[in-house]
Protein backbone atom coordinates (compact mmCIF):
# COMPACT_ATOMS: atom_id res chain seq x y z
CA UNK A 1 0.00 0.00 0.00
CA UNK A 2 1.35 3.42 -1.11
CA UNK A 3 1.66 5.96 1.81
CA UNK A 4 -0.56 8.55 0.84
CA UNK A 5 -2.95 5.80 0.81
CA UNK A 6 -2.12 4.35 4.06
CA UNK A 7 -2.60 8.18 5.00
CA UNK A 8 -6.29 8.10 4.04
CA UNK A 9 -7.21 5.20 5.03
CA UNK A 10 -6.03 6.02 9.00
CA UNK A 11 -7.72 9.51 8.81
CA UNK A 12 -10.94 7.57 7.82
CA UNK A 13 -10.87 4.91 10.35
CA UNK A 14 -9.84 7.34 13.01
CA UNK A 15 -12.67 9.48 11.94
CA UNK A 16 -14.70 6.48 11.98
CA UNK A 17 -13.63 5.56 15.57
CA UNK A 18 -13.41 9.00 17.35
CA UNK A 19 -15.50 11.43 14.77
CA UNK A 20 -13.65 14.18 14.59
CA UNK A 21 -15.66 17.83 14.07
CA UNK A 22 -12.93 19.20 11.69
CA UNK A 23 -13.66 16.45 9.20
CA UNK A 24 -17.31 16.34 9.35
CA UNK A 25 -17.31 18.86 6.23
CA UNK A 26 -16.18 16.14 4.49
CA UNK A 27 -18.12 13.17 5.64
CA UNK A 28 -20.36 12.58 7.99
CA UNK A 29 -21.00 8.84 9.01
CA UNK A 30 -24.99 7.54 8.76
CA UNK A 31 -24.46 4.73 11.34
CA UNK A 32 -23.20 4.76 14.71
CA UNK A 33 -20.65 2.23 16.15
CA UNK A 34 -19.82 -0.23 16.42
CA UNK A 35 -18.98 -1.21 12.70
CA UNK A 36 -19.94 -4.46 10.64
CA UNK A 37 -16.21 -5.99 10.74
CA UNK A 38 -16.99 -8.59 7.81
CA UNK A 39 -18.95 -5.64 5.59
CA UNK A 40 -15.91 -3.09 5.99
CA UNK A 41 -13.53 -5.76 4.94
CA UNK A 42 -15.59 -6.95 1.83
CA UNK A 43 -15.88 -2.72 1.09
CA UNK A 44 -11.95 -2.42 1.29
CA UNK A 45 -11.56 -5.48 -0.46
CA UNK A 46 -14.03 -3.92 -3.63
CA UNK A 47 -11.40 -0.71 -3.23
CA UNK A 48 -8.11 -3.10 -3.61
CA UNK A 49 -9.61 -4.76 -6.23
CA UNK A 50 -10.46 -1.88 -7.94
CA UNK A 51 -6.80 -0.84 -8.21
CA UNK A 52 -5.88 -3.86 -9.87
CA UNK A 53 -8.83 -4.21 -12.27
CA UNK A 54 -8.70 -3.04 -15.74
CA UNK A 55 -10.65 -1.35 -16.23
CA UNK A 56 -11.53 -0.36 -13.05
CA UNK A 57 -15.47 -0.79 -12.19
CA UNK A 58 -17.18 2.07 -13.30
CA UNK A 59 -18.79 2.46 -9.81
CA UNK A 60 -15.44 3.05 -8.36
CA UNK A 61 -13.24 4.43 -11.08
CA UNK A 62 -13.70 8.03 -9.15
CA UNK A 63 -11.41 6.07 -6.19
CA UNK A 64 -8.91 4.70 -8.92
CA UNK A 65 -8.46 8.06 -10.50
CA UNK A 66 -7.96 9.44 -7.33
CA UNK A 67 -5.30 6.75 -6.11
CA UNK A 68 -3.24 7.47 -9.47
CA UNK A 69 -1.48 10.16 -11.15
CA UNK A 70 -1.48 13.59 -9.05
CA UNK A 71 -2.32 12.25 -5.87
CA UNK A 72 -1.30 15.41 -4.02
CA UNK A 73 -3.84 17.64 -4.80
CA UNK A 74 -6.86 18.49 -2.29
CA UNK A 75 -9.52 17.01 -4.59
CA UNK A 76 -8.18 13.65 -4.73
CA UNK A 77 -6.96 13.45 -0.85
CA UNK A 78 -10.73 14.45 0.06
CA UNK A 79 -12.13 12.14 -2.88
CA UNK A 80 -9.63 8.98 -1.23
CA UNK A 81 -10.81 9.78 2.48
CA UNK A 82 -14.68 9.72 1.67
CA UNK A 83 -14.20 6.35 -0.20
CA UNK A 84 -12.68 4.73 3.02
CA UNK A 85 -14.87 6.32 4.65
CA UNK A 86 -17.89 4.95 2.30
CA UNK A 87 -16.28 2.00 3.14
CA UNK A 88 -16.65 1.53 7.00
CA UNK A 89 -20.60 2.53 6.61
CA UNK A 90 -22.75 -0.30 7.01
CA UNK A 91 -24.19 -0.75 3.78
CA UNK A 92 -22.02 -2.31 0.53
CA UNK A 93 -19.97 0.74 -1.41
CA UNK A 94 -20.97 -1.44 -5.10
Amino acid sequence: MKPFMFYSLFLALCHRLFDIESLRPCHEFEASLPMNDELVISNLGSLANAMTEDPPERTLAEFVDSSTAGTNTKKKRHTRFSWFCRAMEDSPIK
